[in-house]
């Protein structure tokens, strides 16, 4: 299962930069008030946030620590978080 969780980050960290496109008008793409609302809905929630990985369809999954242990947060239209299991 680890090595599983590994190679699916691993997958998301190479192409990150093809998936989310700040500023581009389309299902794919967020604007700068989408990521600085997701980034302030991670910090009101004790997380300190990362980079956008993936945006669609207004939401956006982000990389964030918490208490030393890396998680993948959903962060919904409405900013209601969805974090996954911590791993490190």
């Amino acid at each position: 299962m680890t090595r599983i969780i590994t190679a699916a980050a691993l997958l998301m960290a190479v192409t990150t930069g093809a998936m989310a496109q700040q500023g581009v008008n389309s299902t794919n793409g967020f604007t700068p008030a989408q990521r600085a609302s997701a980034e302030a809905a991670v910090k009101a929630a004790g997380f300190t946030p990362g980079a956008i990985s993936y945006a669609q369809a207004g939401s956006a999954f982000m990389m964030a620590i918490k208490d030393g242990m890396r998680y993948y947060i959903t962060i919904a239209p409405d900013g209601k978080l969805y974090p996954g299991q911590p791993f490190k």
